[in-house]
Formats: structure tokens, sequence, C-alpha cells
């Protein structure tokens, strides 16, 4: 099953309601460009097909381009 998550936002109640019967033999993968990226857009859908016992698989997938304004802010 594929669920985009271009609609309402994932910690909104109900946002899930569609996934219906995720359980033990389903499986889950969250392609993000970035570490945190996962959290910030599908906690909610982590936090669910955790509960119902799928297996869970997060990726991290970038270019490795080097910002350097992410570091500047980080520095402060």
């Amino acid at each position: 099953m594929t669920i985009p998550l271009g609609g309402p936002s994932p910690g909104m109640p109900g946002a899930l309601d569609g996934v219906v019967g995720l359980g033990a033999n389903d499986r889950v993968m969250v392609i993000a460009p970035h570490p945190d990226d996962e959290s910030l857009a599908c906690a909610g859908l982590l936090q669910a097909s955790a509960r119902a016992a799928a297996r869970v698989r997060v990726v991290f997938l970038t270019d490795g381009d080097n910002n350097p304004w992410a570091q500047l802010v980080a520095e402060g």
C-alpha cells in the first residue's frame, strides 16, 4: 500500500483514519531528505505503524550537498 502524505498533516487528529488494517504483516518505509524530517513530517504515521506492529524503516536520502546556511544557524 502506498500512502501519499500530500494532504493534511499526519499530526492532525483524524489525518490517518484512512490507514485501515495496518498490522504486523505490513511494511512502512519513510524516505526523508534529512535526519529529523521523518519525525517532523511522518511522526503520526510512524507511531501508528509501530503501534500496529508493522515493520518500519526510515531511509535518509540526500545528495550530500553541504549547505553552509544550516551550519551558520546551528552555530548562532
